[in-house]
């Protein structure tokens, strides 16, 4: 399970979501013809668009999650639970994956900010005509108003997203209290 989601994390960290997209369109669309390459409807359209779109950021997330888990399994207090006789899942769940939690949802929340810019290269080349198609026809006709509205709502997603993550921390890592106390 380790080295196959170390292939996925590499192969999705040296890929470009554009690049992956072209692909995707390639395999499953023209040579297996099993997917619809371009446009919108059904959830059939939103296969490869999703895969290509996502698979950069997941791949940033497994590599996280598999550093950080690394990290607190190698903690006295997993050797601590072991030795009390608690079951492996309930180690890892409980216990060490927990306390690894913290960078997860912290790259989690990155890449959902990062998700919105990744659109508009991705909307192109599957044809669809969303915000990034939008955004991007309002750039060609230099409409600085509709720019400065998506810079402003790109921020504005940033904030609450960052806010979100902040809330979770406390839900997640009892040492972290609200008012930037932390308890040891």
């Amino acid at each position: 399970m380790d080295a196959f989601g170390n292939l996925i994390a590499s192969l999705g960290s040296s890929i470009p979501s554009f690049w992956l997209g072209l692909l995707l369109i390639l395999v499953f669309s023209i040579h297996l013809n099993l997917l619809p390459s371009f446009g919108y409807g059904g959830i059939e359209h939103l296969i490869l668009p999703t895969i290509a779109l996502g698979f950069l950021n997941v791949s940033k997330i497994l590599r996280i999650t598999r550093e950080s888990m690394i990290d607190a399994l190698s903690e006295d207090y997993v050797f601590e639970a072991y030795a009390k006789g608690l079951r492996e899942k309930a180690v890892v769940i409980r216990h060490a994956f927990r306390n690894a939690s913290v960078p997860i949802v912290t790259q989690t929340g990155l890449e959902l900010g990062a998700l919105l810019g990744g659109t508009v290269i991705i909307e192109q080349i599957f044809g669809w005509p969303g915000i990034g198609s939008f955004l991007l026809s309002s750039v060609m006709s230099r409409d600085y108003p509709v720019i400065a509205g998506f810079v402003l709502l790109i921020a504005l997603i940033y904030v609450i997203v960052n806010i979100l993550v902040d809330i979770i921390y406390i839900y997640i890592d009892p040492r972290i209290q609200p008012g930037g106390k932390t308890h040891a």
